[in-house]
């Protein structure tokens, strides 16, 4: 009982966090110009089995970025851990909450995935 609980206290404030003002700044996912439900909700699960698979490369790739822009390297590995953690646990719940597609999570500079990979066919 507990367990859940705590599991539950710990997806609500993740959930709380994340619409919070601070990530007000952030672009909106690229799953939410689709206009049919079932291809939102298909791409709302993709973008977030991407960044759940790949976002915990912003670790590499903020520190890669900050070298190559001339700034300090300790600054783009503090921002890299962040928002890899930010990008794994936000496509985690663009997973858990695909079906509900009025709910947009958005992920720091639009997460790990354009939007552009994947086409879904509109006749289904």
């Amino acid at each position: 009982m507990l367990k859940r609980f705590a599991f539950c206290f710990l997806v609500l404030s993740t959930l709380v966090i994340f619409s919070s003002s601070g990530f007000a700044s952030f672009e909106p996912s690229p799953w939410t110009t689709e206009t049919i439900y079932n291809q939102k909700m298909a791409k709302k699960f993709m973008f977030g089995i991407s960044n759940l698979t790949w976002g915990w490369l912003e670790i590499f790739k903020e520190p890669y970025q900050a070298v190559s822009e001339n700034r300090m390297v300790w600054g783009g590995i503090g921002v890299g851990l962040v928002y890899g953690l930010v990008d794994t646990v936000g496509g985690a719940l663009q997973v858990l909450t695909s079906p509900v597609t009025p709910l947009d999570i958005p992920l720091p500079e639009g997460g790990v995935w354009s939007g552009s990979k994947w086409t879904i066919s509109e006749t289904a």
